[in-house]
Protein backbone atom coordinates (compact mmCIF):
# COMPACT_ATOMS: atom_id res chain seq x y z
CA UNK A 1 0.00 0.00 0.00
CA UNK A 2 3.24 2.41 1.10
CA UNK A 3 4.68 1.46 -1.95
CA UNK A 4 2.06 1.92 -4.35
CA UNK A 5 1.26 5.13 -2.79
CA UNK A 6 4.47 6.08 -2.96
CA UNK A 7 4.65 5.40 -6.58
CA UNK A 8 1.76 7.28 -7.73
CA UNK A 9 2.35 10.36 -5.55
CA UNK A 10 6.41 10.23 -5.16
CA UNK A 11 7.71 10.92 -2.06
CA UNK A 12 6.85 13.42 0.61
CA UNK A 13 9.04 15.73 1.38
CA UNK A 14 7.70 19.06 2.00
CA UNK A 15 4.64 20.61 2.76
CA UNK A 16 4.38 21.84 -0.33
CA UNK A 17 4.69 18.46 -1.84
CA UNK A 18 1.74 17.34 0.65
CA UNK A 19 -0.18 20.44 -1.07
CA UNK A 20 -0.04 19.28 -4.53
CA UNK A 21 -0.31 15.47 -3.64
CA UNK A 22 -3.89 16.54 -1.43
CA UNK A 23 -5.08 18.46 -4.04
CA UNK A 24 -4.39 15.58 -6.41
CA UNK A 25 -6.44 13.73 -4.53
CA UNK A 26 -9.14 16.27 -4.20
CA UNK A 27 -9.15 16.32 -8.21
CA UNK A 28 -9.12 12.72 -8.84
CA UNK A 29 -11.68 12.32 -5.83
CA UNK A 30 -13.87 14.75 -7.77
CA UNK A 31 -13.60 13.76 -10.98
CA UNK A 32 -15.02 10.14 -9.23
CA UNK A 33 -17.98 11.66 -8.31
CA UNK A 34 -18.73 13.59 -11.40
CA UNK A 35 -18.71 10.46 -13.18
CA UNK A 36 -20.66 8.62 -11.17
CA UNK A 37 -23.13 11.77 -11.24
CA UNK A 38 -22.53 11.76 -15.35
CA UNK A 39 -23.75 8.09 -15.14
CA UNK A 40 -26.82 9.06 -14.03
CA UNK A 41 -27.45 11.89 -15.76
CA UNK A 42 -26.65 9.89 -19.16
CA UNK A 43 -29.46 7.25 -17.18
CA UNK A 44 -31.92 10.05 -17.45
CA UNK A 45 -30.92 11.80 -20.51
CA UNK A 46 -32.96 8.85 -22.64
CA UNK A 47 -35.68 10.75 -20.96
CA UNK A 48 -36.33 14.26 -22.55
CA UNK A 49 -39.38 16.83 -21.77
CA UNK A 50 -40.77 15.94 -25.29
CA UNK A 51 -41.61 12.29 -24.05
CA UNK A 52 -43.98 13.70 -21.75
CA UNK A 53 -47.60 14.59 -23.45
CA UNK A 54 -51.16 15.14 -21.93
CA UNK A 55 -52.51 13.07 -24.83
CA UNK A 56 -50.20 10.16 -23.69
CA UNK A 57 -52.42 7.47 -22.08
CA UNK A 58 -49.45 6.40 -19.56
CA UNK A 59 -48.93 10.55 -18.77
CA UNK A 60 -49.14 9.34 -15.02
CA UNK A 61 -46.21 7.21 -15.73
CA UNK A 62 -44.09 9.92 -17.57
CA UNK A 63 -44.68 12.70 -14.78
CA UNK A 64 -43.36 10.19 -12.48
CA UNK A 65 -40.46 9.82 -14.95
CA UNK A 66 -40.44 13.53 -14.97
CA UNK A 67 -41.05 13.94 -11.01
CA UNK A 68 -37.84 11.08 -10.53
CA UNK A 69 -35.70 13.34 -13.06
CA UNK A 70 -35.91 16.28 -10.84
CA UNK A 71 -35.22 14.23 -8.11
CA UNK A 72 -32.44 12.50 -9.21
CA UNK A 73 -31.05 16.16 -10.09
CA UNK A 74 -31.95 17.39 -7.17
CA UNK A 75 -29.68 15.21 -5.41
CA UNK A 76 -27.26 15.43 -7.78
CA UNK A 77 -27.13 18.91 -6.75
CA UNK A 78 -27.31 17.58 -3.44
CA UNK A 79 -24.42 15.22 -3.83
CA UNK A 80 -21.86 18.28 -5.53
CA UNK A 81 -23.00 20.43 -2.35
CA UNK A 82 -21.63 17.60 -0.07
CA UNK A 83 -18.67 16.86 -2.15
CA UNK A 84 -17.94 21.10 -2.16
CA UNK A 85 -18.63 21.06 1.91
CA UNK A 86 -16.26 18.03 2.36
CA UNK A 87 -13.47 19.10 -0.08
CA UNK A 88 -13.50 22.65 1.98
CA UNK A 89 -13.43 20.67 5.24
CA UNK A 90 -10.69 18.34 4.02
CA UNK A 91 -8.81 21.76 2.84
CA UNK A 92 -9.26 23.23 5.90
CA UNK A 93 -7.98 20.35 7.99
CA UNK A 94 -5.09 19.86 5.52
CA UNK A 95 -4.35 23.91 6.26
CA UNK A 96 -4.35 22.88 9.68
CA UNK A 97 -1.95 20.41 9.50
CA UNK A 98 0.19 22.78 7.24
CA UNK A 99 0.27 24.83 9.94
CA UNK A 100 1.77 22.68 12.73
CA UNK A 101 4.00 20.79 9.99
CA UNK A 102 5.44 24.75 9.35
CA UNK A 103 5.34 25.22 13.03
CA UNK A 104 7.34 22.30 13.73
CA UNK A 105 9.73 22.68 10.40
CA UNK A 106 10.10 25.92 12.19
CA UNK A 107 11.14 24.20 15.26
CA UNK A 108 13.60 21.97 13.80
CA UNK A 109 14.69 25.16 11.63
CA UNK A 110 15.66 27.26 14.66
CA UNK A 111 17.17 23.89 16.67
CA UNK A 112 19.66 23.87 13.77
CA UNK A 113 20.36 26.98 13.77
CA UNK A 114 20.90 26.47 17.85
CA UNK A 115 23.54 23.57 17.17
CA UNK A 116 24.80 25.63 14.13
CA UNK A 117 25.93 28.49 16.53
CA UNK A 118 27.27 26.00 18.98
CA UNK A 119 29.43 24.18 16.26
CA UNK A 120 30.84 27.69 15.24
CA UNK A 121 31.58 28.65 18.87
CA UNK A 122 33.07 25.61 19.66
CA UNK A 123 34.89 25.75 15.77
CA UNK A 124 36.25 29.04 17.30
CA UNK A 125 37.33 28.12 20.50
CA UNK A 126 39.57 25.21 18.40
CA UNK A 127 40.87 27.48 16.43
CA UNK A 128 41.77 30.11 19.18
CA UNK A 129 43.16 26.84 21.39
CA UNK A 130 45.61 25.82 17.89
CA UNK A 131 46.61 29.39 17.88
CA UNK A 132 47.31 29.58 21.63
CA UNK A 133 49.08 25.94 21.01
CA UNK A 134 51.18 27.81 18.69
CA UNK A 135 52.04 30.88 20.78
CA UNK A 136 53.24 28.27 23.59
CA UNK A 137 55.37 26.01 20.97
CA UNK A 138 57.09 29.71 20.53
CA UNK A 139 56.83 30.18 24.25
CA UNK A 140 58.29 26.93 24.68
CA UNK A 141 61.59 27.44 22.38
CA UNK A 142 62.28 31.05 24.32
CA UNK A 143 61.78 29.16 27.62
CA UNK A 144 64.77 26.85 26.05
CA UNK A 145 66.47 29.58 24.29
CA UNK A 146 66.35 31.18 28.11
CA UNK A 147 68.11 27.84 29.79
CA UNK A 148 70.79 27.33 27.13
CA UNK A 149 71.58 31.35 27.67
CA UNK A 150 71.25 30.81 31.74
CA UNK A 151 73.37 27.60 31.16
CA UNK A 152 75.75 29.29 29.32
CA UNK A 153 76.11 32.79 31.98
CA UNK A 154 76.55 30.27 34.48
CA UNK A 155 79.08 28.37 32.83
CA UNK A 156 81.13 32.04 32.10
CA UNK A 157 80.45 32.83 35.89
CA UNK A 158 81.90 29.58 37.02
CA UNK A 159 84.56 30.46 34.47
CA UNK A 160 85.12 33.94 36.04
CA UNK A 161 84.56 32.59 39.52
CA UNK A 162 87.11 29.87 39.19
CA UNK A 163 90.39 31.73 37.39
CA UNK A 164 89.29 34.56 40.43
CA UNK A 165 89.54 31.69 42.93
CA UNK A 166 93.04 30.71 41.67
CA UNK A 167 94.12 34.14 41.27
CA UNK A 168 93.45 34.80 45.20
CA UNK A 169 95.03 31.17 46.26
CA UNK A 170 97.84 31.87 43.87
CA UNK A 171 98.58 35.63 45.30
CA UNK A 172 98.12 33.97 49.22
CA UNK A 173 100.70 31.14 48.29
CA UNK A 174 102.95 33.91 46.42
CA UNK A 175 102.52 35.96 49.66
CA UNK A 176 103.04 33.53 52.04
CA UNK A 177 106.14 32.09 50.68
CA UNK A 178 107.02 35.65 50.38
CA UNK A 179 106.77 36.52 53.99
CA UNK A 180 108.34 33.19 55.03
CA UNK A 181 111.38 34.32 52.58
CA UNK A 182 111.65 37.72 54.28
CA UNK A 183 111.23 36.33 57.97
CA UNK A 184 113.46 33.89 57.16
CA UNK A 185 116.23 36.81 56.41
CA UNK A 186 115.86 38.29 59.39
CA UNK A 187 116.31 35.83 61.39
CA UNK A 188 119.39 35.06 59.96
CA UNK A 189 120.57 38.77 60.42
CA UNK A 190 119.96 38.56 63.79
CA UNK A 191 122.69 37.77 66.62
CA UNK A 192 121.27 34.31 68.58
CA UNK A 193 120.43 35.13 71.78
CA UNK A 194 122.37 33.11 74.37
CA UNK A 195 120.51 32.98 77.58
CA UNK A 196 122.53 34.72 80.24
CA UNK A 197 122.29 33.20 84.18
CA UNK A 198 122.84 34.61 86.72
Amino acid sequence: MASETKAKYGTINTVDSLRKNFDLWMEQTASYRKADADEIGIELSHIGPNDISDEDPDNEQMSGQSDLRTEIELRHELLRQEIQMRQDALRQEQAIRDKALDERFAGFIAAQAERDKRMEDIADRATKAAESAATVKSNYWAAVGVQLLAVAAILVGGYFALHQSNQSVAQTVQSSYQMGRDDGRKEDSKPPVIPVSK
